[in-house]
């Protein structure tokens, strides 16, 4: 290995951190190609977030719309089934 390589070496927790950041990235930018706003719905499927195929109750989107919330990097209008979220935060 040379010390290129070592330098290239994530850790677990990194790895993580960098995935999270890039899942949180790909849904951002979906939002951002549709501005009128988009159900969580319609982002587990077109991203293929969803963790059981064809059911929305489980979405990995959903906990990430969470947290991009609380982030205050998006923002939502509606509730429960009627709920949009839309980029950032007016």
């Amino acid at each position: 290995m040379t010390p290129d390589d070592a330098s290239n070496i994530m850790t677990p927790q990194e790895k993580a951190a960098k995935g999270l950041e890039l899942l949180k990235e790909s849904i951002l930018a979906y939002l951002e190609q549709h501005g009128g706003g988009v159900k969580n719905c319609q982002i587990a499927r077109e991203l293929g977030l969803q963790a059981e195929p064809d059911r929305f109750t489980r979405t990995l989107s959903w906990v990430l719309l969470e947290l991009l919330l609380h982030e205050q990097r998006i923002r939502s209008t509606g509730r429960r089934s009627t709920r949009l979220f839309f980029p950032g935060v007016t």
